[in-house]
This record gives structure tokens, sequence and C-alpha cells, in this order.
């Protein structure tokens, strides 16, 4: 479960991982981000995690 108090912290450590996945071609790195970013929906209207998926846009993850 997560917090929405959370969710700066949550989009910050996926960002860090996005940017090892994006040095390290790991398909199981960017999967894990994937279904972790998916569960962020509920927050998906926050600058937090509107910035995480233009990160994940322009690394070419979506999500």
């Amino acid at each position: 479960m997560v917090l929405a108090k959370e969710i700066p912290e949550a989009a910050a450590k996926l960002g860090a991982a996005l940017e090892i996945a994006s040095r390290h071609s790991s398909a199981q790195l960017t999967d894990e981000i994937r279904q972790t970013r998916a569960r962020l929906e509920p927050w998906a209207d926050t600058t937090y995690v509107r910035r995480l998926d233009e990160a994940l846009q322009s690394c070419g993850v979506g999500r």
C-alpha cells in the first residue's frame, strides 16, 4: 500500500532506478519500474508523478 505522503519519495526512487536502467540495458529493471509506476496511478495528476512520466517517456520506457 502506498500512502499519499510517500508519493514524492516513491517518484524520486523510481527516477533514480530509471537513471540506472538507462545506463544498463536491464529488461527486468525496466519491467519493475513500469509495474511500480502503475501502482502510482491514483496519484497520476500530482507534479511528482507527472515529472516521473516525462522522464519515463524521454527514456523510451513509457508506462
